[in-house]
């Protein structure tokens, strides 16, 4: 069972009319809505909490929380605050990085589920994160 949901209260009428996996799918269902007004750090641990690495994506990439901060600071300035004063970003090292954080986050949720990327998804994330292959 979710520990996200497990001990949340249903009413007596929610039962009467839905089966149990009705019942927690909704329960995960608001969980997952409530996530979305979140912090991109906030969600990022939570995602750690639910499924940990277990390997490394590329010998060429590191998840690092800071920077992630800073990556996301910077982007609240700018997007919120209308704040374009920043000048020790090189945005061609966090373009790469992003891109490599992405295949991270898919790794992680494909390694604890299961999931199988597509040779498609495969080629693109090759191509566009520049590991040439080497990301798997």
């Amino acid at each position: 069972m979710d520990p996200f949901v497990e001990k949340k209260t249903i009413e007596l009428s929610e039962v009467k009319n839905q089966s149990y996996e009705q019942l927690r799918d909704r329960k995960i269902t608001d969980f997952v809505e409530r996530q979305e007004r979140e912090s991109l750090l906030y969600k990022l641990d939570l995602l750690h909490k639910i499924v940990p690495p277990k390997r490394q994506i590329s010998s060429s990439y590191r998840y690092d929380r800071e920077r992630i901060k800073k990556l996301d600071d910077t982007r609240i300035k700018i997007v919120h605050d209308n704040d374009w004063n920043f000048h020790s970003l090189d945005f061609n090292s966090e373009y790469m990085y992003w891109n490599f954080l992405n295949f991270y986050l898919l790794s992680l949720v494909s390694d604890n589920t299961g999931l199988k990327f597509s040779n498609d998804t495969i080629k693109y994330w090759t191509q566009t994160s520049g590991t040439g292959g080497s990301g798997t």
